[in-house]
């Protein structure tokens, strides 16, 4: 009976302590990290009804939207900044919104194959396998001997 109660009383606790839903701020870039010139998405809320958001980082503006009927609003920028991370703003109106957005260089492949280093461990591999099958096989052959 007490291991019942434990076991439920376990149950519960895993319930109540599963982690919540992701809580969003009022101004959200997704994804956080975008290449040069990559493609990054805004959400945010808070401004009043049909006013202009402006999203700039260091004076320089990303897009320009208009908040709805609830002072939500959205939309998209090309991410044409350098590497690095960068505060982006919200502003409409007195109110000023704030999120990172980190800009990552586009770099290139080398063109010249990585050295070799090392042993191929195939030869190695096989080896150990057919030693192993060898001493399997003796085993298998062997006469019993009478104790």
């Amino acid at each position: 009976m007490l291991r019942k109660i434990l076991i439920g009383a376990l149950m519960i606790a895993a319930l109540v302590a599963a982690p919540a839903a992701a809580q969003y701020g009022d101004f959200a870039i997704t994804p956080g990290s975008v290449s040069v010139g990559g493609n990054a998405t805004f959400q945010g809320r808070g401004c009043a009804p049909g006013s202009t958001v402006t999203i700039t980082t260091g004076g320089t503006v990303l897009a320009t939207v208009t908040a709805d009927a609830s002072g939500d609003f959205n939309g998209a920028f090309r991410a044409n900044l350098s590497p690095g991370t960068h505060t982006i703003t919200a502003t409409c109106g007195s109110v000023v919104r704030t999120t990172p957005l980190t800009v990552m260089s586009t770099g290139t492949a080398p063109t010249t194959p990585l050295p070799r280093t090392g042993s191929n461990s195939n030869t190695m591999a096989l080896v150990g396998a057919g030693m192993l099958a060898l001493g399997g096989a003796m085993l298998a052959t062997r006469k019993r001997t009478a104790a």
